[in-house]
């Protein structure tokens, strides 16, 4: 018979208030006191549809997008910035 889960709608949405204000998943499963292995287990299970945890995995997948998407734009702004500045210190050396 397998074990009762930890699950919690609390829980889960302690985790996914960590997860959006930027803390790792690692970060987020130790403050709210679970394992790494009950996260997936619980994500495994809400992408399988089981309704206890379907709507939450969805909400943790999107959360994770917007996380990535975030990542993405800022290095994107970091590379565009760095580009400028290369080409301002060739323009400089050029009037030199």
């Amino acid at each position: 018979m397998p074990r009762p889960t930890k699950f919690r709608p609390e829980i889960g949405e302690r985790f996914l208030r960590l997860l959006a204000a930027g803390r790792s998943r690692s970060e987020a499963t130790d403050a709210v006191g679970i394992g790494r292995r009950t996260l997936q287990d619980w994500l495994r299970r809400g992408r399988a549809g089981e309704p206890t945890f379907a709507a939450w995995a969805e909400r943790v997948d999107r959360v994770a997008e917007l996380r990535r998407r975030k990542r993405i734009r800022a290095t994107w702004a970091r590379s565009e910035a760095e580009s400028k500045e290369r080409w301002k210190r060739f323009k400089r050396a050029r009037e030199e």
